[in-house]
C-alpha cells in the first residue's frame, strides 16, 4: 500500500520521475563523457605556482576527483600565479595520484591523508577535536565518505602552512577569468573573505547563533568552497574555540565543514564575493537562469558536475584555452 502511495505522490502529485532514475539517467547520459573531457587536462602543459610567497592555496580532493581538481588549478593559475599550492588527500588519494599534482603543477606541495594524521599528533588538542570531527556532522550513515573528509578541512589548512595567509578552494571549481577581488586580496588584504550560494544557507536558528555565538558576525549566506583568511588573525586555536564549543551545544547543529567555517569567519572582518562574479549552481535550471550573466563570471563552482552536462561544456573550453 505503502508503495502505491509513493508512486502516486511522486508521478502525479510531485510530477517528477523518482530520484533513482533521475541519477541512474544523469550517470548514463552525462557521467562517463565528463570523464572523458577531464582526462585531457592530462595533456595539457604544467603550470607552475609560486614556491615563495606568502599566500597559499589549499585544496582537498579525493582519488575520482583528481583529474578534476587538476582542472580547477591550472584554470586559476593562468589568470594568477602569485601563490604556492598545497593539496590534501583523502583516504582514496594514492601517492601515483599526488604525484599527478606535483607534475602538472610544479612547485606545489602534498600532503597525504596518513602525513596530516600524524601532523596532528604533535597537538592534542587539535589531535583529539580532529577525530571527534566526523560523528559531530549531522547526517545519515550515507554520508560517511564525505564527513571523514569534511573533518579535514577543519584544521588541516592551518596544521599543514607555511604561509600567513590561506584560502580554500574545492575541485568542483572552473575560473574563468582573472578573479581581481582575490588578487587584490593577494597583493594586500588582511580581511577574510568568502562566496556566497544563490540563496541564505544558514541552517543553526539566529537566536541560538547570537547567543551561543556573540563574537562571531552572523553570516546568513556562506560557500565553504572557496573562501581565504589571514593567520595572525584567525589562528588554528581560535577554529578550534569555536569547535569545541559546538561539541559542548548540543543544539547548534552542524551538516559539514562549512557550518563550522561560517562561524569561524565570523570572528573576523570579513567580506563577501558577489554572487554576479562567483557563482554557485546546484541545479542547472538555475545556470540556465543566469546564463545570460555569464560573461561577468569569474569563476563557477559546480554543485551539479556531471549533472544536465552543463560542467562538461565549460571544462571543454577551459581545456581549449589551456
Amino acid at each position: 500500500m505503502k508503495l502505491v502511495k509513493d508512486i502516486y505522490r511522486v508521478f502525479f502529485i510531485e510530477k517528477r520521475l523518482p530520484y533513482s532514475w533521475q541519477t541512474f539517467y544523469q550517470n548514463m547520459r552525462y557521467k562517463n563523457k565528463l570523464n572523458v573531457i577531464l582526462a585531457e587536462v592530462l595533456k595539457t602543459k604544467p603550470i607552475s605556482c609560486s614556491s615563495s610567497s606568502d599566500t597559499e592555496l589549499h585544496m582537498l580532493t579525493c582519488k575520482n576527483d583528481t583529474n578534476m581538481a587538476i582542472l580547477s588549478l591550472k584554470s586559476l593559475l593562468r589568470f594568477e600565479d602569485n601563490f604556492s599550492v598545497v593539496v590534501h588527500g583523502d583516504k582514496t588519494l594514492t601517492e601515483t595520484d599526488l604525484y599527478l599534482f606535483k607534475k602538472h603543477i610544479p612547485n606545489c606541495r602534498t600532503v597525504s591523508y596518513l602525513e596530516a594524521r600524524e601532523l596532528a599528533k604533535s597537538n592534542n588538542r587539535i589531535d583529539k577535536l580532529r577525530s571527534l570531527l566526523p560523528e559531530m556532522f549531522k547526517l545519515g550513515s550515507e554520508y560517511n565518505t564525505q564527513r571523514d573528509a569534511w573533518a579535514l578541512k577543519v584544521f588541516d589548512f592551518h596544521l599543514t602552512s607555511n604561509s600567513q595567509k590561506v584560502f580554500v578552494l574545492d575541485s568542483d571549481t572552473l575560473f574563468l577569468q582573472k578573479p581581481e577581488r582575490l588578487t587584490d586580496w593577494i597583493n594586500s588584504g588582511q580581511d577574510s573573505f568568502y562566496a556566497v550560494p544563490y540563496t541564505p544557507n544558514l541552517r543553526i536558528p539566529e537566536s541560538i547563533y547570537l547567543e551561543k555565538f556573540p563574537n562571531s558576525e552572523l553570516i546568513e549566506s556562506f560557500n565553504g568552497g572557496f573562501f581565504g583568511f589571514h593567520r595572525e588573525i584567525i589562528s588554528m586555536d581560535a577554529v578550534a574555540d569555536v569547535v569545541e564549543k559546538i561539541k559542548d551545544n548540543s543544539d547548534v547543529l552542524i551538516y559539514g565543514d562549512e557550518c563550522i567555517w561560517r562561524l569561524v569567519i565570523g570572528t573576523s572582518n570579513s567580506s563577501q564575493l558577489p554572487y554576479e562574479h562567483y557563482p554557485l549552481f546546484a541545479t542547472k535550471k538555475r545556470y540556465d537562469q543566469l546564463f545570460a550573466n555569464s560573461s561577468q563570471f569569474r569563476y563557477i563552482h559546480f554543485l551539479l558536475k556531471h549533472r544536465g552536462g552543463v560542467y562538461s561544456r565549460v571544462a571543454e573550453q577551459v581545456l581549449l584555452d589551456l
